[in-house]
């Protein structure tokens, strides 16, 4: 009797299924849990800072100093609406007609400068880099929904890397360090890539919590394989 051929019959002649596991050493996911708690720190810190810092927190600055092939679109996102829709619409909005004031109507005072309010992307960004840096470092940093964070998080260091890219001759005064292609955001970038696509989290962090709720539990009655003589 050939048992290779019972089993065959067993499985309805269809042959079993090898399937390899690759363990990731411990060691290993120590290293990658560690990684995971600094760049989750890091982002949640200067979300942090931005959202409790003296005064309200903007970005026009920052977008206003970009440079590279890129430059045009983020100052458009620290400029007016206007401007904004032109960079997509490619049309160039006439700016409306101003009449001359009456020779005999007094000035407005100088010392009342008018309320400058902010573009409504303007808006959407400070808050994205002051919650959204909070809430996803904070994400990341606690290994829950590693992924989809990570993943967010890899945009927002892709959008900072594009609006300053080291190998334009151009550099900014808080800039440090001298680089050609790689700088510390597409590091941090691939950083962020490892950790959210090996799945640590699912071994220490607390989506190890919704892997457990995802595993089938074995049902009663279920059918046992026919043992053969």
């Amino acid at each position: 009797m050939n048992p290779m051929s019972d089993t065959f019959s067993t499985l309805g002649g269809r042959p079993p299924v090898v399937r390899l596991v690759y363990r990731v050493p411990g060691f290993l996911l120590f290293i990658l849990f560690l990684l995971r708690i600094g760049i989750g720190w890091h982002f949640s810190y200067e979300g942090y800072t931005k959202v409790r810092g003296p005064g309200a927190f903007t970005a026009a600055g920052y977008l206003k100093a970009a440079r590279g092939p890129f430059k045009d679109y983020f100052v458009s996102l620290a400029g007016p609406w206007e401007k904004f829709v032109a960079q997509f619409t490619g049309s160039a909005h006439a700016e409306p007609a101003t009449t001359s004031a009456p020779a005999s109507s007094p000035a407005p005072p100088a010392s009342q400068p008018a309320a400058v309010e902010n573009p409504p992307q303007l808006v959407a960004i400070n808050l994205i880099m002051s919650w959204g840096m909070l809430l996803l470092g904070l994400l990341f940093m606690l290994g829950w929904w590693t992924r989809t964070s990570g993943l967010l998080l890899m945009l927002m260091l892709a959008m900072f890397y594009l609006s300053a890219p080291p190998w334009t001759a151009e550099k900014l005064a808080f800039e440090e360090g001298n680089y050609l292609f790689i700088n510390k955001n597409l590091i941090e970038f691939l950083a962020t890539a490892a950790v959210a696509f090996s799945g640590v989290s699912r071994t220490w962090g607390l989506d190890a919590f919704s892997r457990i709720r995802r595993e089938p539990r074995p049902t009663r009655g279920s059918a046992k394989p026919a043992e053969t003589t």
